[in-house]
C-alpha cells in the first residue's frame, strides 16, 4: 500500500506554515507543498524523525525549525505535529503480515468460499452421516460441592473504640460522622505526644476550658485549639491573656485582659493623686 498524504483543514491556517514561505522567500503554498511531501515521507517509513539530508533536500532546516514546524534532536530532525498521523500505514502492513498467508491461502483455492456454501457442505455431510442413535452415558450421580465462603462477603469486624476520639467528640460536641476526618487528625496528633494524651487529660482541658483559656470566646474548644492547648492540662500553669490587637475597643480590651486591665487602671488613678515633686500638698498642678 502506497503512502498517501491528507491534508487537514487546520494546516490551511497555520500561522507557522505562512512564516515559513516567508523565510524561504516563496510562499505559505509553496511552503504547503514541501511539508506535504516531508509528510509523506514520515508516513512511508512510519516515523517523524528524518535525516537531516533527506529534510535538506526539499526544504531549509534552519528555515523549518525557526518556523516551529520542526525541531532538530541527535537523530536527525523531528516534524512536529506528524506524530499520531502517521501511523495507519505502518498499522495496516503489520496487519497484513499477520492475515496475508490466510488470504492467500484462500487465493489458491479460488476465493474465500461464502457463507451459503459453507453451511451446504456441513449440511451434505450430516446426510451422509447413518442415523445410529448416539449412546447414552449412565447418569452420574451428582456430588455436592463444598461451599467456599467468599472472604469480601465476610462481615467486617467492629473497630475497636478509640478513647481519645470519643473524649473529643464529647469535649467539642461535635458529630463524629461528620467530623470524623478532623477529630481523627487531632487523635493521631495526640497520641504522638511523649507520653501520648489520655482520654482523661482530655476530659479534664473541657472541664477547665475558660480557667485555661480566658480569653477564648467559644463555649467549648474546637478540634484544633484543643490540639495547641492540651499542654496546659500537664503544666497547670494558667496562662495570661493575649496581647490587646491593634484597633480593639476599650471594651474588646478588659473583656480579654479581665482582672489585670482593672489592676493598671487603679494604679494609674493612684499616680494621678500624688503630688509632683517640688510642690505642696493640695496646691494646683
Amino acid at each position: 500500500m502506497a503512502a498517501s498524504v491528507r491534508i487537514e483543514d487546520e494546516a490551511f491556517s497555520d500561522t507557522r506554515i505562512e512564516m515559513l514561505g516567508v523565510l524561504l522567500g516563496t510562499s505559505r503554498y509553496d511552503a504547503l507543498g514541501r511539508l506535504a511531501y516531508l509528510w509523506r515521507q514520515c508516513t512511508a517509513m512510519g516515523k517523524d524523525v528524518l535525516e537531516k539530508e533527506l529534510v535538506e533536500h526539499h526544504v531549509k532546516i534552519e528555515a523549518l525549525v525557526k518556523s516551529g514546524m520542526a525541531e532538530k534532536i541527535d537523530e536527525g530532525v523531528r516534524m512536529k505535529g506528524a506524530r499520531g498521523r502517521i501511523e495507519w500505514l505502518a498499522n495496516k502492513r503489520e496487519v497484513g503480515k499477520k492475515v496475508g498467508p490466510k488470504g492467500a491461502r484462500y487465493g489458491g483455492l479460488g476465493g474465500r468460499p461464502k457463507e451459503g456454501a459453507v453451511t451446504a457442505a456441513k449440511g451434505k455431510a450430516r446426510k451422509d452421516q447413518p442415523d445410529t442413535p448416539a449412546p447414552v452415558s449412565a447418569p452420574v450421580p451428582a456430588t455436592a460441592e463444598p461451599s467456599v465462603e467468599d472472604p469480601a462477603k465476610k462481615p467486617r469486624a467492629p473497630r475497636p473504640r478509640n478513647e481519645v476520639f470519643d473524649a473529643i467528640v464529647a469535649v467539642t460536641l461535635l458529630d463524629a460522622t461528620t467530623a470524623g476526618d478532623l477529630i481523627g487528625k487531632v487523635t493521631a496528633v495526640l497520641g504522638k505526644a511523649n507520653p501520648p494524651y489520655t482520654a482523661e487529660e482530655v476530659h479534664e482541658f473541657g472541664r477547665r476550658f475558660h480557667e485555661f483559656c480566658p480569653w477564648a470566646k467559644n463555649p467549648v474548644p474546637t478540634p484544633s485549639f484543643l490540639q495547641q492547648n492540651i499542654g496546659l492540662v500537664r503544666t497547670k500553669a494558667l496562662p495570661t491573656a493575649p496581647p490587646a490587637q491593634a484597633g480593639s475597643s476599650l471594651a474588646d480590651e478588659i473583656k480579654r485582659n479581665g482582672n489585670e486591665f482593672l489592676k493598671r487602671m487603679a494604679e494609674l488613678e493612684a499616680k494621678r493623686g500624688e503630688p509632683e515633686k517640688g510642690g505642696q500638698h493640695g496646691e494646683p498642678r
